[in-house]
């Protein structure tokens, strides 16, 4: 497995938006579903307050062009 992290920095009042939907949604069956499809093992999410404040987002994944291609074209809810 190999790990991939990004660092996206949010918008202005983002960090409450992102936090309210994790929430509120949390981790669902479609959500492990498409993950399954797309070949990811694991996914960490990390808010990094600062100035910016970052989503730091890891994912574990074998493949990931196919990973990439699921997320770009998929339809899964």
């Amino acid at each position: 497995m190999v790990n991939y992290c990004l660092a996206l920095p949010f918008l202005p009042g983002g960090t409450e938006v992102a936090r309210k939907f994790i929430e509120e949604n949390g981790t669902t069956k479609e959500h492990n579903e498409f993950f399954k499809i797309a070949g990811i093992t694991k996914e960490r999410i990390w808010i990094q307050l600062g100035a910016p404040d970052l989503e730091v987002v890891k994912i574990e994944t074998d493949d990931l062009n196919k990973m990439l291609k699921e997320y770009a074209t998929s339809s899964h809810p």
